[in-house]
């Protein structure tokens, strides 16, 4: 199902504001950051839908993968020399890149909740509620890093965590609030 809800919100990305020209082999860390920490939410998702079950460690494999990814870039971009020049956080595409972040991850965050949450009995409700926010929020930048060409790692850590961030407390409360059993 996530992999279904991943492919129509590429296609819609796609088709309403289009890839990236420059979409090189190169740049495909920004994206896999987030396809990254969304599979690992899903694996951890899995684990903890049901009463008796515990999370796998190595289901947290994608996210240390995600994070090396994005230290990876962090340390290279810090060693620029122009990185200073690059950060303006100030930019016209910051509110799209939110807008699209929140409104699409709490898209998705509906269909989870709706299709699969009410139906779980976990143990723990608010880390199932927050993980689906996270889930909802790094599958939404995933198909948005497509489109995004700001490629600066302080604009990703503020304008693609942010919503990410908002998501995943949002799920949090809504987990204790409507999934405790």
């Amino acid at each position: 199902m996530a992999l279904c809800v991943l492919i129509l919100s590429v296609i819609l990305v796609r088709v309403s504001l289009g890839f990236r020209s420059d979409l090189t082999p190169n740049l495909w860390w920004k994206p896999g950051i987030f396809a990254g920490a969304g599979l690992a939410s899903l694996l951890l998702l899995a684990d903890i839908a049901r009463p008796g079950h515990r999370i796998k460690p190595w289901h947290f494999a994608p996210l240390l993968f995600a994070d090396a990814l994005f230290g990876w870039q962090l340390i290279t971009q810090l060693l620029h020399p122009n990185i200073a020049q690059k950060a303006s956080l100030y930019d016209v595409g910051a509110f799209c890149c939110v807008s699209v972040i929140s409104g699409g991850g709490a898209l998705i965050f509906y269909g989870l909740w709706r299709g699969w949450l009410q139906k779980t009995a976990s143990d723990y409700p608010v880390l199932l509620g927050a993980l689906s926010g996270f889930c909802a929020g790094c599958l939404a930048a995933t198909s948005y890093a497509l489109h995004c060409d700001r490629d600066v790692v302080l604009y990703i850590g503020v304008y693609y965590f942010m919503p990410i961030g908002i998501l995943t407390a949002m799920g949090g409360w809504l987990g204790g609030k409507y999934l405790d059993w």
